[in-house]
């Protein structure tokens, strides 16, 4: 008769779990021995059992349940008008197609402000680049279709931007060289071959979650987050450098880079949870723009080429002229509301908004009036909407661990909830979250430790649990 060893990180997790309440992983339980699966499945019933006790001892106790606004679980159309040579460039390519007209606009703005010297007195950081990520419900809403229009329009002007395939930077050191940047090394480097350009660069990844792909990849099998590093360093600080003993060091000083992702919902979930990006902010400074395709009956319209080279000509001749202030009251209100949000979707929003504002100034007659920063408010506030709409929480790699992790900051920062409102605000309907079973063994996992308690029934005789202690 053989005698099962134990396993070290199963009799952790099996101690964890039956002195803190904290969730036992369902891989570790082929590792356990059978003493220990016991044990295991008599705490799990005691667990149910005082919990079903618990539940019956508060039946008559009613209570109110906390009020909570939850955000929409679709993003709403932005629709604020035509007013400047960005509106109208995306206007001229996306009317009587299916292409969304704020897929244009946002992919306009950003290669237009890519060429730009933004200076602005009570602003000293801004800067023109520029990361936007695109959303669709499904391929095939335009998407692709749009950049290839945008891109086309500043090509056949000869604007001097450079585009670039993302699919084909396959690391941070081989990006530092596309992006203008030096390579050092004492042996000599075979087989690396970059054409530099000193233009600013737009770097578009047709299929967003590539970029995370080519993180998650390597011979440890780590993620270490190297590109999205790199992004994330050259949004603020446009210098990034990166190297080993073994392999030397690429450096670059002004990479002048923006970016262009796209992504499906569900692409966009699976490629940001767990991913830290969230955590680590490189969500915080993208604009995410999630729409749908337009309905279209028949052939599109032709895209008038005369009315596209008259606006590109305009919108160039406008890129250097100074921006003035001319409602500075308004816009220091809504600086000073953004600065006051949670930093958990406000982070970074008041860059956006100015750098917007700065925009729909710049490509129109020079002056931020009252009406320019009424839309630019109106495209912030989309802005937050859409990331509490899209954000996915990645706090934790194991589902099991972030789905604790998201219910325990629901409970702290709202005290009482029912089951529908807990699942809601944890995103259980979403993809990647682990659904209804891995919710309900974290939501048990709490009321074992005694991090919530049954507090009662609401007026729908629907369980209420609180939060029961100080984290």
């Amino acid at each position: 008769m053989t005698t099962q060893t134990l396993d070290s990180e199963a009799s952790q997790a099996l101690l964890r779990y039956t002195k803190q309440g904290i969730p036992f992983p369902a891989y570790l339980r082929d590792k356990l021995t059978p003493e220990q699966l016991a044990a295991l499945s008599e705490q799990e019933r005691r667990a149910t059992v005082s919990v079903i006790d618990d539940n019956g001892r508060k039946q008559s106790d009613v209570i109110d349940e906390a009020v909570i606004e939850f955000a929409p679980t679709e993003v709403p159309r932005l629709d604020i008008g035509i007013h400047d040579f960005i509106d109208a460039l995306a206007a001229e390519v996306t009317l009587g197609t299916i292409l969304p007209f704020n897929f244009a606009r946002e992919t306009f703005k950003m290669m237009l402000l890519a060429n730009c010297r933004p200076a602005l007195s009570w602003f000293h950081t801004l800067h023109p680049r520029q990361y936007v990520i695109l959303v669709s419900d499904s391929p095939g809403m335009g998407k692709g279709e749009t950049f290839r229009r945008c891109s086309q329009t500043l090509i056949k002007d000869s604007y001097p931007i450079q585009f670039l395939d993302g699919d084909g930077i396959g690391s941070p050191e081989y990006a530092c060289l596309a992006l203008g940047g030096q390579w050092s090394k004492q042996k000599k480097v075979d087989g690396i071959e970059v054409h530099i350009s000193t233009e600013p660069r737009i770097v578009h990844y047709d299929e967003g979650r590539k970029l995370f792909q080519k993180d998650t990849t390597g011979s440890s099998g780590q993620s270490d987050r190297g590109l999205v590093t790199l992004f994330t360093k050259l949004f603020e600080s446009n210098a990034h450098s990166t190297g080993s003993f073994r392999n030397g060091r690429a450096s670059i000083d002004k990479a002048d880079v923006s970016l262009l992702l796209h992504f499906t919902r569900a692409g966009f979930d699976r490629s940001f949870a767990g991913s830290g990006a969230t955590r680590d902010g490189f969500l915080s400074r993208c604009c995410i723009v999630a729409d749908k395709s337009n309905p279209v009956k028949g052939d599109w319209r032709r895209v008038e080429s005369s009315t596209v080279q008259s606006l590109i000509t305009s919108a160039r001749r406008l890129a250097d002229q100074p921006v003035r202030d001319g409602c500075s009251e308004l816009r220091q209100q809504y600086l000073t509301k953004l600065r006051a949000l949670d930093h958990t979707f406000g982070s970074r929003l008041p860059f956006l908004f100015v750098q917007d504002l700065y925009a729909r100034a710049l490509f129109d007659d020079g002056v931020i009036s009252a009406d320019k920063v009424e839309r630019a408010i109106a495209w912030t506030e989309h802005q937050f909407l859409t990331r509490q709409t899209l954000w996915p929480f990645d706090t934790g790699i194991d589902r099991n661990e972030r789905m604790y992790l998201n219910l325990r900051a629901a409970y702290q920062k709202h005290g009482r909830l029912t089951h529908s409102q807990a699942m809601r605000l944890c995103n259980v309907n979403r993809e990647g979250s682990g659904g209804a079973a891995v919710y309900n063994y974290a939501h048990r996992a709490m009321l074992i430790s005694g991090e919530i308690e049954n507090a009662g029934i609401n007026r729908k005789r629907c369980a209420v649990f609180a939060w029961a202690r100080e984290s």
